[in-house]
């Protein structure tokens, strides 16, 4: 039986969400770039790639462009990490969506996280009206090696954050980051394991560990969406305490 939603999200305003990230090129000081739509591979690798939905495209020809998709990726516009996340799906080019913007489901702001609700709770609201039939995965990554928005929103590279907090130095791609770099998209990627709950989609994570200088040693390192922060130590817990509060400053 279809889920009667308390609030329905229109498709409006589903537009309006993903507008809130029309300008992070800015972020990275790449204004230039070509945005992409939704449906497209990403620019090369190398390159940052921001998708959008196409300007003026009414409800129902998204929903033509969004029958045979399969799986949608909800990931960060690096250049390590929007066409990678492309590449590693086990699905045709023609079944995939792709949701690019800084931080991917890593946000901060009430605007930005709101914005996040809004994209998926419209989208399970299709999939429970029958509307996306063969949606069966939703992919929710985001990377290490000094993520561009986290680092404009903090203020400083998070190995840097971490550095203070600490009271040692901390380098990207240590155990610390990618620890806590997990557990902040671990937070994002609830966002959209609540809106597709009961809806048989599967939210899968990944951590993309890059090395600029050595490509060949960058891999994908499954994240445990099921992991407690209980599991974490003690150290670690106000460390992140203390990043998430900046971070929703």
């Amino acid at each position: 039986m279809p889920k009667k939603h308390l609030k329905q999200i229109s498709f409006k305003r589903f537009v309006e969400g993903t507008q809130v990230f029309a300008n992070d090129y800015d972020i990275v000081g790449h204004p230039e770039l070509e945005i992409r739509t939704c449906w497209e591979e990403p620019n090369d690798a190398g390159t940052y790639s921001l998708t959008q939905i196409p300007a003026g495209m009414t409800e129902v020809e998204f929903l033509e462009k969004m029958q045979p998709i399969t799986d949608i990726a909800v990931t960060c516009m690096d250049q390590d990490c929007a066409h990678s996340t492309w590449e590693k799906i086990e699905a045709e080019p023609e079944q995939i969506m792709m949701l690019t913007w800084g931080g991917g489901v890593v946000q901060k702001g009430r605007e930005r996280v709101r914005a996040l609700r809004d994209i998926a709770s419209y989208l399970s609201q299709l999939k429970w009206d029958g509307k996306l039939p063969d949606l069966s995965l939703i992919h929710a990554d985001d990377h290490d090696h000094v993520c561009g928005a986290v680092k404009v929103w903090l203020g400083q590279p998070l190995p840097e954050f971490l550095t203070e907090l600490y009271g040692k130095e901390i380098t990207p791609q240590s155990e610390e980051e990618d620890a806590l770099m997990e557990s902040l998209i671990r937070d994002g990627a609830f966002i959209w394991i609540a809106a597709f709950a009961g809806t048989g989609v599967n939210v899968l994570s990944h951590l993309h560990v890059t090395d600029r200088d050595n490509p060949e040693n960058n891999y994908l390192r499954r994240i445990d969406l099921d992991l407690s922060a209980a599991k974490m130590n003690v150290q670690m817990l106000i460390n992140l305490r203390e990043l998430m509060r900046k971070l929703r400053s």
